[in-house]
């Protein structure tokens, strides 16, 4: 008895226990809220509500919980969760930087994005038209940010205006204040109807929300809510699911009453089971009467069965091994009668979690979300059997492409059924959108190399040899080389087409045979010698002209023994470059070849023939610009005499003071005037100006054609060029007369005291620069792909220009040398590589240019001049024959003074130099010309000032070097020149001096052996 006392006494302690903690006063949770209506938002009575306020309101019944909600805008909620002020925020998205202040839970309120809204009269449809337009979006708005980031991304300017909550967005763009504003899904759909808007159908950035605790604290609550969602997610009548619900299709108190088509089906299963008790009833009569016919038709029966049951097992091993998921779908019931349990290995959810056309429908990928339902119910409206490719999202949140094929069970003219499968096709996908790209690539460059090789006049042509050697080109290829080839496929068989090129001479015989042997070993190697094939040939067109070709090629694909199967290659036109080339070359050798003959007369017939023109006339003018007198007629094949003539009413009269006049056509109709035109017969003109070295109008260069000229570009480029070489003629001339009158005045000096006679005297070297500025100018303009390889040249050849003008006012006592550290190997290097475009094709430039050469201080203008001067010097001396110039820079160490070598009695002292060589095999020189070639005006040449060797001669003397000339008669000529390596120069204004700290004295040693 006492035992039981004590028990009883222990269990109303317990149950007091119970019921006093019970009564505890319960805790407060201080929700952040904000209007993000139906989770959500503030009535009309000032009461805060929401599915998320009846979920809970659930929980704070069960945890004792009492949940105040601190109501304001988003941005105001953010804040109060920072510093303290309120416990819980609902609709948060995860993003890095809330990471930072907030805590979240681990399962997700729901999944939303982001909508564009409009008034429904707006015409915004999609988001390229939104620029320059003024958009609203929520203050700290997860949505609104990657809004902004999407429109920056494609490069549309729009004006946003911040709102405290999507209410204030949508009032605004009702009251069109704005031109559209950014919300959510969820607040969209629910109030879009309300505030007469419309969504654009620009959806973006689906993410998930939560519910957020600030950092570091209320971590018990954090679990409760996680644990709570957790178990609601998955409960279709859990409060949180009911909660949706209600606010989201209306209330839960309907009454439910029989669908509709369970009468017709009733009937329906009332009528097939009397049609069977009828069938059966029949079948049995049959059965008695016929019973072996029973018998055999049961056996029969036995066997299709057996082999459906067989048909119906490998198709089911066909479906469960295969990513295809068979459905099933009841219209009036919106729920899926069937889903395959493939659906969980495709895309992870099991299949009675597909539930309502709703649920189907948050899994369709934004961008199909609208098209999908749309066409869907299109189709089924109709009873129409129909496909769809779109996107659905995985568990994992990912998305793959499927193929739905639907088709559609009727009932009483209504759509019933739906039956289908949805079969993945990903991958197809995937590799569609690769060949697409591919596609589209391949025909963008297909279209790009088309047409930049027919905007540059670069034919293309190739060959498959698999293909009984069919050769194919591009129109342009066949005009290049004047043979048709078959408009249909652009094929011709490439033995045919070298018979064709013999047959019409199109190829010269000999270069024909080189390039046929050297394209057989081209594809017919293994060893990777004849890799890439390059041949530049003259061509013989059918109407006669020349044509130059640079034909490239390679071979693409080889066999397993090495021979070509497939090449492909090139044909560039460079007629105009080439026959350039050939004007630049005669212009640098005019001085060895026209001995004998006037320069302008040798200038003259060079035009006729090089321009196909009937009249080529050279004038000097008088300095009125008045009138002219001709220097040199060549009219048909002979010269005529000098005559002069005045201006005036002849296209020479337009020419002067121009650069260049080009009268294409109709030249004598256009000056009637002109009687020599008219002579003539006179079609086309083209003519320039020559101009001295002031830029005053001197001289007049003009060539006449009795056709009309199709193409002036290569008759100007070659008067531009020529025009620059004659200038420097003219004034040589003038210099010559100024000159002579001099000499008349002065016959006991032959010193240099005129700038004027200077300028003219140098006039020589000068063009010859200007002719390389011309020459890689005309060349650039027709081969733009070399044109920075062209263009350093021109600049070299400007400086070096410029640097003549120096030497020039040096020369006249108005400039002084200048002093820096030159690289001695590199300008002989440049020198030489210039020089070898310009020296004639039978002279070879041999180079040596020794390693560890040192810097030297000096002007490394003159040091050009004497390189250059040198290195002309020695090709001219070589003349017409072959010949070699060999080129040397080496250090020299001289320990004492070399002994003098003449009569003249200098020397060369001890010390470190740069030794500079030029050797040639050409004519020599006898003892008389090697003691007068230093002096000025001494020549050899028929043209020339002879002051080349007087300008070395003080370069060197400037420098505080030596010079050393080795020359037989017969046996070629050596120069050798010497510069010391650690001495400065200091200048006056007249002559370079040694300064203290040279090394040695007795600088401008000339040695003669």
């Amino acid at each position: 008895m006492r035992k039981y006392i004590v028990s009883t006494i222990c269990m109303v302690l317990v149950l007091m226990t119970c019921l006093t903690l019970h009564a505890a006063d319960p805790r407060v949770v201080r929700v952040g809220a904000f209007n993000y209506y139906p989770g959500i938002f503030k009535d009309t009575d000032g009461a805060v509500k929401g599915f998320y306020v009846d979920a809970l309101a659930d929980i704070a019944q069960q945890e004792n919980i009492r949940f105040e909600y601190v109501y304001g805008s988003w941005s105001e909620g953010l804040e109060r969760i920072k510093n303290g002020e309120v416990d819980v925020l609902t609709s948060v998205a995860f993003t890095p930087e809330r990471a930072e202040f907030l805590d979240y839970v681990k399962t997700p309120l729901l999944t939303v994005w982001g909508e564009l809204y409009v008034p429904h009269s707006s015409d915004i449809d999609g988001i390229r038209e939104v620029r320059g337009k003024k958009i609203a979006v929520m203050k700290n708005d997860f949505n609104a940010r990657h809004f902004i980031e999407l429109v920056k991304k494609f490069d549309i300017p729009c004006d946003f205006v911040e709102m405290p909550d999507f209410e204030e967005v949508f009032k605004a763009v009702a009251a069109e204040k704005v031109d559209s504003g950014v919300a959510s899904s969820t607040f969209g759909v629910a109030k879009q109807k309300d505030f007469g808007l419309r969504s654009t159908g620009v959806v973006f950035n689906p993410f998930d929300i939560f519910f957020a605790v600030a950092k570091g604290k209320n971590s018990d609550l954090l679990v409760m809510l996680d644990s709570y969602l957790r178990n609601w997610r998955h409960q279709k009548d859990s409060p949180y699911n009911t909660a949706r619900q209600k606010w989201s299709h209306g209330s839960n108190n309907v009454i439910h009453v029989l669908p509709r088509w369970l009468l017709p089906t009733f009937t329906m299963i009332v009528f097939l089971t009397l049609c069977a008790f009828a069938f059966i009833f029949m079948l049995k009569k049959q059965v008695r009467s016929k019973t072996s016919s029973a018998v055999e038709a049961a056996e029969q029966y036995r066997r299709v069965a057996h082999e459906l049951r067989l048909s119906e097992e490998r198709f089911r091993l066909i479906m469960e091994t295969v990513a295809v998921v068979p459905w099933e779908f009841n219209i009036p019931e919106n729920r899926w009668t069937y889903v395959g349990p493939q659906v969980t290995g495709l895309m992870g959810y099991a299949p009675e979690e597909w539930t309502t056309l709703e649920w189907w429908l948050e899994i369709i990928h934004p961008e199909d979300r609208t098209w999908v339902p749309a066409y869907c119910a299109e189709q089924t409206s109709r009873g129409e059997e129909h496909s769809m490719e779109y996107r659905l999202r995985a568990k994992d949140g990912s998305f793959l492409w499927v193929n739905d094929l639907v088709a559609i069970e009727m009932l009483d003219g209504k759509p019933y059924i739906m039956r289908g499968i949805i079969v993945d096709i990903t991958e197809r996908k995937k590799a569609e959108e690769t060949l697409y790209k591919l596609n589209k690539q391949l025909n963008l460059l297909n279209d790009v190399v088309h047409g930049s090789l027919e905007a540059a006049d670069v034919g293309a042509w190739w060959i498959d040899f698999a293909e009984e050697d069919i050769f194919r080109a591009l129109d342009i290829t066949a005009n290049l080389i004047g043979i048709p080839v078959n408009q249909s496929d652009n094929a011709y068989k490439l033995s045919a087409w070298v018979e064709a090129l013999q047959k019409t001479k199109t190829l010269n015989p000999d270069y024909a045979r080189r390039i046929d042997n050297t394209l057989e070993q081209f594809y017919g190697t293994t060893s990777g010698k004849y890799q890439v094939y390059r041949a530049i040939y003259p061509v013989a067109l059918p109407d006669g002209t020349i044509r130059w070709i640079d034909a490239r090629a390679n071979v693409s694909q080889r066999d397993a023994a090495g021979n070509a199967l497939f090449m492909t290659g090139t044909l560039i036109d460079i007629t105009e470059r080439k026959q350039i080339e050939e004007v630049q070359s005669y212009l640098l050798q005019i001085s060895s070849f026209s001995k004998g003959e006037d320069f302008f007369e040798s200038l003259a017939r060079y035009l006729a023939t090089i321009l196909g023109m009937d009249y080529v006339c050279i004038d000097t003018l008088h300095g009125d610009c008045l009138t002219a007198r001709t220097l040199a007629i060549y009219c048909d094949g002979k010269f005529e005499d000098n005559v002069e003539y005045t201006l005036k009413d002849t296209p020479c009269g337009d020419v002067a003071g121009k650069e260049i006049c080009v009268f294409p056509r109709e030249v004598r109709s256009l000056f009637p005037q002109d009687e020599a035109l008219q002579d003539l017969q006179a079609e086309s003109y083209v003519g320039t100006t020559l101009w001295s070295y002031d830029m005053k109008p001197i001289g007049l260069i003009a060539v006449i054609g009795r056709k009309e000229l199709n193409s002036s570009h290569f008759a100007e480029s070659v008067l531009k060029l020529v025009a620059v070489r004659a200038a420097g003629e003219l004034e040589r001339r003038r210099a010559d007369e100024h000159k002579y009158l001099l000499e008349q005045q002065f016959q006991q000096t032959q010193k240099l005291e005129s700038l004027g006679v200077l300028a003219g005297g140098i006039a020589h070297d000068f063009n010859n620069i200007l002719a390389i500025i011309m020459g890689y100018c005309s060349l650039t303009k027709m081969d733009y792909e070399n044109a920075d390889k062209h263009i350093p040249e021109i600049e070299k050849a400007a400086e070096r220009a410029a640097a003549l003008c120096r030497q020039m006012l040096a020369y006249a006592g108005k400039a002084s040398l200048t002093q820096n550290q030159v690289n001695i190997w590199m300008l002989v290097d440049e020198m030489v590589t210039m020089l070898k475009t310009t020296i004639q094709k039978n002279v070879v430039i041999k180079p040596e240019l020794g390693t560890n050469i040192p810097f030297i201080m000096g002007d490394a203008s003159q040091l050009r001049q004497v390189v250059m001067n040198l290195i002309i010097n020695a090709a001219e001396a070589i003349g017409d024959v072959e010949g070699e110039i060999d080129i040397k820079l080496t250090n020299a160490e001289i320990k004492a003074a070399q002994p003098e070598k003449d009569h003249l009695g200098f020397i060369i002292p001890a010390g470190h130099y740069i030794c500079f060589e030029v050797s040639d095999n050409g004519c020599g020189m006898d003892d008389d010309t090697k003691r007068k070639i230093f002096e000025p005006f001494y020549t050899t040449k028929f043209t020339g000032r002879g002051l080349g060797m007087s300008a070395v001669l003080g370069i060197i003397k400037a420098h505080n070097g030596a010079l050393q000339l080795v020359s037989r008669l017969g046996r070629g000529t050596t120069f050798r020149v010497y510069l010391p390596v650690q001495h400065s120069i200091s200048e006056t204004e007249e002559t370079p001096q040694i300064t203290a700290s040279a090394p040695w004295q007795g600088s401008g040693t000339i040695l003669l052996a």
